[in-house]
């Protein structure tokens, strides 16, 4: 939120990852209360059930009814740096590419591996490498790489795994 000088981060909680077996989630309700406990202390930190409620479960149809519902807003679709790995796989990536500016966060595995990804590649986007919080346009077609953040080798399904001892 620093980096980008953002107002509020939204933490879209999806339903169901289309790119994963459903077997493979935990139930919705218990991923919302982990978001919750989570970021209980951060109240610019706003966990939603938006993809729920709009019966989305694609990023580009979620970030499109997002920008048309509140045209006034600036939004950037935040990620680890390791969904920017994968992102061209996504429905429709390039349109969300042209909806909504991005920002992808160092976590392993951070630039080494993704400065070649089909993403960092795209000559159509402009990428600005961020190292501190600095003002920048929340403009469609722009790729943010914040890249001084902590780093924990982690995995969400890690995560998930140690919430079921």
């Amino acid at each position: 939120r620093r980096a980008l000088q953002l107002d509020a981060v939204w933490w879209i909680v999806t339903p169901h990852n289309p790119l994963k077996n459903a077997t493979e989630l935990m139930d919705y309700g218990t991923r919302l209360d982990m978001c919750r406990a989570l970021t209980n202390t951060i109240p610019e930190i706003i966990i939603s059930d938006l993809e729920s409620r709009l019966g989305t479960n694609r990023t580009y149809d979620t970030m499109t009814a997002l920008c048309d519902h509140y045209a006034e807003t600036d939004f950037v679709m935040i990620t680890g740096m390791d969904n920017a790995l994968t992102m061209h796989h996504w429905y429709n990536w390039r349109g969300i590419l042209a909806t909504v500016a991005t920002a992808h966060i160092a976590r392993p595995p951070a630039w080494t591996l993704v400065k070649n990804c089909p993403l960092r590649q795209l000559r159509s986007q402009n990428h600005i490498r961020i190292n501190r919080g600095l003002a920048h346009p929340l403009n469609p077609h722009t790729s943010f790489w914040i890249m001084q953040t902590p780093m924990l080798d982690i995995s969400s399904t890690m995560i998930r795994n140690l919430n079921k001892l």
